[in-house]
């Protein structure tokens, strides 16, 4: 009986352990719990050679070597350059040795790169204004040399450029680009900052035209697609719908690589029929 319940602990322990391997440990590999110990007893140790016990000390911390290494900050543009120069005090420019004036050969450089943070401005356009002091029928006044991009609207074409590029560049939400703004010295409302980016559409409406002739002309276009959840405009339904976002590329091979993106409300042909009508040329999408 003794041996019977020993069996049963032995069984149920072994159970147990596979339970909570499967529920806490790592899913990405499948192994046996039952042959981790496979070199527990009786464990083989071969003497590695003397090169290859020397090899990891001519490596750095990373595991590659010097030459090896790709450098850890890279300058990708030609940046401002403030150049600021320490000159040795006068009273140092005396050689201790014969007391004669020391003349310069040369400089001790380093470099350090600095945050500018950016800031906010506001450009204020004062337009002159004339008008006859004697019959006072006619008024002249200066037209503007710029037109806003948004008609009586605060936001300069920079501010816009600004927030485009921190919501579908960076994948930043409005309220965390209000946050940023806030801390600039302005507060801008989620709604107006939507209404500015849709009436940025039509300012950008050519450039996306140009944008799909030139993939389309490429000859050789990859293509998927993504969800997209999109608002319900039925009020009997509380779901969103699941919309497509549809993306044609055209890689380096062919000039320099492009994407466009494409929207619909579904998954139905008619949405990439419709963008490929007039193309010719090769189709690849899922490789």
């Amino acid at each position: 009986m003794l041996d019977e319940q020993r069996q049963l602990i032995e069984s149920l322990k072994a159970n147990l352990h596979r339970l909570l391997k499967w529920q806490f440990g790592s899913r990405s590999e499948h192994i046996n719990v039952d042959q981790l110990g496979l070199f527990v007893d009786g464990s083989v140790v071969i003497a590695a050679p003397a090169s290859a016990a020397a090899e990891p000390a001519e490596r750095n911390a990373t595991g590659v070597a010097p030459g090896e290494r790709r450098r850890a900050v890279r300058v990708l543009r030609n940046l401002p350059r403030v150049i600021d120069e320490i000159d040795v005090p006068e009273t140092q420019k005396i050689c201790p040795c014969c007391g004669e004036s020391m003349s310069a050969f040369g400089h001790e450089a380093s470099e350090q790169l600095h945050y500018v943070p950016a800031r906010l401005e506001v450009h204020e356009t004062r337009r002159l204004k004339y008008a006859c002091g004697h019959c006072h029928g006619a008024i002249v006044r200066a037209p503007l040399s710029v037109l806003p991009p948004i008609p009586k609207s605060m936001a300069a074409a920079s501010l816009l450029a600004y927030l485009i590029v921190s919501k579908f560049a960076d994948g930043l939400p409005l309220y965390r680009i209000a946050g940023r703004l806030r801390r600039l010295g302005i507060e801008l409302t989620h709604t107006l900052m939507s209404e500015w980016l849709m009436q940025c559409y039509p300012l950008l409406e050519d450039l996306h035209r140009r944008m799909i002739r030139k993939v389309l002309d490429s000859g050789h276009v990859y293509t998927d697609d993504t969800t997209l959840p999109l608002q319900n405009d039925d009020p009997q339904r509380r779901r969103t719908f699941e919309a497509r976002l549809w993306v044609y590329a055209k890689d380096h091979r062919h000039g320099p690589p492009l994407i466009v993106y494409e929207f619909s409300r579904s998954r139905s042909r008619d949405a990439p029929l419709r963008f490929l009508a007039d193309y010719r040329g090769y189709l690849q999408a899922d490789a």
